[in-house]
């Protein structure tokens, strides 16, 4: 597993590249906020490889995968990054910033209540 950075995840994104995002937390923490256009399935769920390899639709085990979570107190984004890669998933990076980082520089996000926007979500 490779650490991405957040200005490494923020060019990802602006230059458009070919990769899933992947929001680890829990459903409620991703329904108060969330990085656009990424996807989520919580790490906790028993059939998490299952349900993220569904995400995936056929890709290749190769296909860039960049899990998040909460911030740099939280390990569910490199829990997640093991658990695909011990799946053969081969390039797969944890955005160990997570939300928190995110949030702190005032980059975009998804919310479901305006005020969450505001504060970090937690796991």
């Amino acid at each position: 597993m490779q650490v991405l950075s957040r200005s490494a995840l923020k060019q990802m994104i602006d230059e458009q590249q070919d990769f899933m995002l992947l929001n680890v937390l829990s459903t409620s923490s991703f329904r108060k906020a969330h990085i656009p256009d990424s996807q989520h399935v919580s790490v906790a769920e028993p059939d998490f490889v299952r349900q993220v390899e569904s995400l995936l639709g056929g890709k290749a085990k190769d296909y860039p995968i960049v899990t998040y979570c909460a911030g740099c107190h939280c390990s569910a984004s490199k829990d997640a990054a093991k658990l695909l890669l011990a799946a053969g998933h081969t390039n797969v990076y944890a955005f160990e910033g997570g939300m928190e980082d995110w949030l702190k520089v005032g980059y975009p996000v998804s919310c479901n209540d305006a005020a969450a926007c505001d504060e970090p979500c937690s796991s």
